[in-house]
């Protein structure tokens, strides 16, 4: 379930930002993330691991951007400054982290190595889809760019998300 509504908001975001209804975009991420929040037990470290996946893709992206690897197209563009509505991808792929991605918690490598192969073919994904692009002759460079930054940004949001449960867990569940 948690894998499928990821992949409702991804494919619902791209292709309203792709068609200049930025404002779709962002209602289908919210729309998602609060029936994430609705479905789960600890709703606290959770939405605390969505704003942490928010921010971290926020600052990579937007460097990214800054850095000429990639364009978005058709959006509300501060220059050198992700759009909010791929903020928001990163804000749907958080939610992932502690449920259909779990398994991953004690895999850091494979989680790296995912994140090194798929992540570059979603970003392909949204180019092909119109929501970015790529510069002319730089398409290979900018997707190993791309998937070199998540073989580290995957393992750090797992392991960020293990913490976040973990503390959590400690300040609410300890006895006195």
């Amino acid at each position: 379930m948690n894998f499928l509504l990821f992949q409702l908001g991804w494919f619902a975001c791209v292709i309203s930002a792709a068609s200049q209804l930025e404002w779709l975009a962002l209602l289908s991420i919210v729309a998602v993330i609060a029936i994430h929040l609705i479905l789960v037990k600890e709703r606290v470290p959770e939405l605390q691991l969505i704003l942490v996946s928010g921010l971290l893709g926020l600052t990579l992206d937007s460097l990214l951007i800054t850095l000429g690897f990639f364009t978005p197209i058709n959006s509300l563009v501060v220059p050198g400054i992700a759009p909010a509505w791929l903020t928001g991808l990163w804000m749907l792929f958080g939610i992932t982290l502690n449920h259909s991605l779990s398994w991953l918690h004690q895999h850091y490598v494979m989680a790296a190595l995912l994140g090194l192969v798929f992540a570059p073919l979603t970003y392909w994904a949204g180019h092909r889809f119109g929501a970015l692009r790529f510069p002319d002759g730089q398409f290979a460079l900018s997707l190993a760019v791309i998937g070199s930054c998540w073989l580290l940004v995957t393992p750090l949001l797992l392991r960020s998300a293990r913490f976040l449960s973990r503390r959590y867990l400690r300040q609410n569940h300890s006895s006195y």
